[in-house]
């Protein structure tokens, strides 16, 4: 993992449980959380700062995206944002959804992730309007 990448998974998982909670440690939602949170406090996180996978960094350093995947216009801010519990769907991915308002109407986001190779890193981040990460890097969705 490139030195860049570990200082960004370390950012994020430093947040920790609220205090008094007692549930087991769900990395994922932390990340989603973290995520959400700097969408309200204005512009949206670079995507190049989240922690993908090595595949979409290396695409988003060649592309111009037009857009953000998670808000319909990013010039808003993210209101009353509430992450879901991971999901999983094997031993090694999970997917998560975060519900949200934007300009007082509803939005649903699915984040995919996957730990294969380590911590846990974001695969695509899906609005539920049908814009994805990869569809915007033009990268094919795995089977």
């Amino acid at each position: 993992m490139n030195p860049r990448k570990a200082i960004l998974l370390a950012g994020f998982m430093a947040l920790g449980a609220p205090a008094g909670a007692q549930e087991p440690r769900d990395e994922p939602r932390e990340i989603v959380r973290l995520i959400a949170w700097r969408y309200t406090l204005g512009p949206p996180p670079d995507p190049a700062s989240l922690p993908l996978v090595d595949r979409l960094l290396r695409a988003l350093a060649r592309a111009d995206i037009d857009g953000d995947v998670v808000m319909r216009n990013p010039e808003n801010r993210m209101e009353q944002a509430e992450t879901g519990w991971s999901q999983r769907i094997d031993h090694q991915r999970v997917r998560l959804v975060l519900r949200f308002r934007e300009k007082g109407q509803p939005g649903e986001v699915e984040f995919l992730f996957d730990r294969a190779s380590g911590p846990w890193l974001i695969t695509d981040i899906r609005n539920r309007d049908g814009r994805s990460l990869r569809k915007l890097l033009q990268i094919p969705a795995p089977l």
